[in-house]
């Protein structure tokens, strides 16, 4: 049997929990590796750390902020406790979806549905 014919014939809930695992590894196990600072960036770093408390600046990208990344960048750069909590809140409750994403597909591959009558919505 070819491995096409393999993939085809294999219970997709296999792939899922594979593409599950593959998203939620290096979050969990993040890789570590070392961050170096650049020049240019630690000067403006210590640049902004210089302005006066309250100072206005104005930022540009040379990309577009889309969707979570205007609010990460927002509740990183005002350092503002609900901001900074709330994006913490969602990140978490990301976590809890892959784990809960993956004990459903691990309880339904072994036969076990209860999980899955559980999370059923009337």
């Amino acid at each position: 049997m070819s491995w096409t014919r393999t993939l085809e014939t294999l219970d997709r809930r296999w792939l899922f929990l594979v593409m599950a695992l593959l998203v939620a590894g290096p979050l969990v196990f993040p890789a570590g590796l070392p961050l170096k600072v650049s020049r240019p960036v630690q000067s403006f770093n210590d640049t902004i750390d210089k302005l006066p408390n309250g100072a206005t600046i104005l930022m540009s990208c040379d990309y577009t902020l889309i969707g979570e990344e205007l609010y990460a960048a927002s509740a990183y750069l005002s350092g503002e406790p609900k901001l900074v909590g709330a994006l913490k809140g969602a990140d978490l409750m990301k976590l809890v979806i892959i784990t809960a994403v993956i004990a459903g597909c691990v309880l339904e591959t072994l036969g076990r549905h209860g999980f899955k009558v559980w999370m059923t919505t009337q």
